[in-house]
């Protein structure tokens, strides 16, 4: 019976060889498979770039000498569409645009990792039900 499983020119020798590799290819491979689920959405956090401010254009911002000046440098800087005759309208539309990117995220990723996202956006929006 050995003599025919492993004889090179007979079927059953090429399933068992076969059967081994593609075991082998298996258990090398399962590691791997839970960082495919983030292979997309950095590659395209990664192409978005930073949403946050740098420091310099945080010293050239603090250098403005109006809120208008501030909204232009930001909204120019970062593409952002801050809206706001006060300061209290300008920091909702700041947060307004970080739950933006978040929700954005969120979308993006696995949905194991729907609960990561929503605490930044339950901190800002407490008043949201907390079975999102």
């Amino acid at each position: 019976m050995f003599e025919i499983i492993f004889d090179p020119h007979n079927y059953p020798f090429w399933v068992l060889v076969i059967s081994v590799i593609a075991g082998a290819v298996l258990i090398i491979s399962r590691p791997f498979s839970t960082y495919l689920k983030f292979v997309y959405p950095n590659a395209k956090f990664e192409a978005m770039g930073n949403p946050f401010v740098s420091e310099n254009e945080l010293s050239r911002m603090l250098d403005s000498k109006s809120l208008s000046g501030f909204k232009e440098l930001l909204n120019t800087s970062k593409d952002y569409n801050i809206n706001g005759e006060n300061t209290y309208d300008v920091q909702q539309s700041l947060d307004d645009a970080f739950i933006q990117t978040v929700e954005m995220m969120q979308k993006d990723s696995s949905k194991k990792m729907k609960i990561f996202y929503l605490y930044p956006i339950m901190r800002l929006h407490p008043q949201l039900p907390q079975d999102l």
